[in-house]
Parts: C-alpha cells; structure tokens; sequence
C-alpha cells in the first residue's frame, strides 16, 4: 500500500544489492576463460526474457495485474513499439540508409499480437546481472520501461542489441 508520507512524499523504491557482474562492463575469470559459459550466458538471456513474458497478467489496472496501472491494451504494444523506435532512431545520428524502407516492410508484415505477457521494455546485455561464478542471471535491472504487451518485443530488443564481434576489430565499444 503505497504510504506519501514516507521521505516527506517523495517518489522512492527500495532494491538490494545484488553479486554479479554486467557482462558489457566487467566478466570474471570463470566467464572469460570459458566459450562454454559465455554461450550459455547467451541462452539464459534469452529464457530469462522468455520467463519474464511468462508472467501472468491480467487486464492492465486489474487489482491484481501484474503491469503497471494506466498501460495501454497489451495486443496493441506492437503496434506502438515500432513507431516509437523509429521516432527514437534519430538519437543514434543522421538516419541510416533504408532503415525508413526496412520499417516500412515491418509494418506491412507485423504479425497479429501475441498473448500478452509482462515486459521489460529495454531487454539487452547490459540490464542483465549474471552471477560472478558462471552463466546464470542473477537479476534483470533498469524497469523504467516495464508495461504489459508482446513479450516478443523484448526478445527482438535483445537480439538487435546483441554485441557483433566484428565491433571489437573496429574499436568500437560492445
């Protein structure tokens, strides 16, 4: 039950502190020294998006929903998602060559929504805490985004942010 007189009113949430380590930042030894882990951590990112689109959810402000209140109808997250990206597109530079044709294509052959399931809204590497022992998600972090839709939108988020090894040649950062 939400309380406003706690911190005089101000907006807060509580988080622990978790052991692990953020594979774009730093990876330990038994991550390194081992292809077999680092692919498994790969395969878990992708469960543990597919878990998380698991989680059952009722009608947006349900009482008992698990999205947030106030979220949109969950069939139509795909419907919204890619245009809001486009429109986001700018903050990477100038607009790269056919990215308004490839939008255009996937607007024209979405697929009908999905059942909808919990999202995270920003899934890649980088929001995913992994035990410092070995491939296993310790936790997922950055919930800003979180909403009820199309869990595959997080999975296509994940696969678009996916570091390509070439980048490491180039001197760009993963």
């Amino acid at each position: 039950m939400p309380d406003p007189d706690v911190l005089g009113g101000a907006v807060f949430y509580l988080m622990d502190l978790i052991n692990g380590v953020i594979r774009t930042v730093d990876l330990t030894r038994a991550h390194v020294a081992s292809p077999a882990v680092r692919h498994e951590m790969g395969l878990n990112a992708a469960r543990a998006a597919a878990a998380l689109g698991e989680v059952a959810t009722l009608p947006p402000g349900s009482a008992t929903s698990a999205g947030p209140r106030g979220s949109s109808p969950p069939g139509r997250a795909l419907a919204r998602r890619a245009p809001l990206l486009l429109r986001l597109s700018w903050l990477s530079g100038p607009e790269l060559p056919g990215v308004r044709a490839v939008a255009d294509w996937l607007e024209h052959h979405r697929p009908p929504g999905g059942r909808p399931g919990l999202m995270h809204g920003d899934y890649h590497l980088a929001n995913l805490v992994y035990a410092p022992d070995g491939p296993w998600i310790a936790a997922i972090v950055d919930w800003e985004m979180v909403t009820v839709g199309d869990p595959l939108l997080d999975l296509g988020w994940l696969l678009a942010t996916w570091p390509d090894p070439r980048w490491r040649a180039s001197g760009r950062r993963q």
